[in-house]
């Protein structure tokens, strides 16, 4: 049989971890703003569709320099 010292131990380490986390207060979320959401998303759009144009660009060069070195052979 354990001991009331050591039975008071335990139960007082049960209640110091658990008190915290039944009394602890809820954490909510900050309420963001949509406009930041919408802004960043936009930036991000903007940016793929530019790195998509310089991909473009650069395929339209590729095939035009194949095409005017091919001297005439359909490869």
């Amino acid at each position: 049989m354990i001991r009331s010292s050591t039975q008071n131990k335990i139960v007082a380490v049960f209640v110091a971890i658990g008190v915290p986390l039944i009394i602890a207060p809820p954490a909510f979320a900050v309420s963001g703003d949509a406009a930041q959401v919408e802004n960043f998303i936009r930036s991000v759009i903007q940016l793929i569709a530019g790195l998509a144009g310089l991909v473009a660009t650069g395929f339209f060069v590729a095939g035009g320099f194949t095409y005017i070195t091919s001297s005439g052979n359909p490869i």
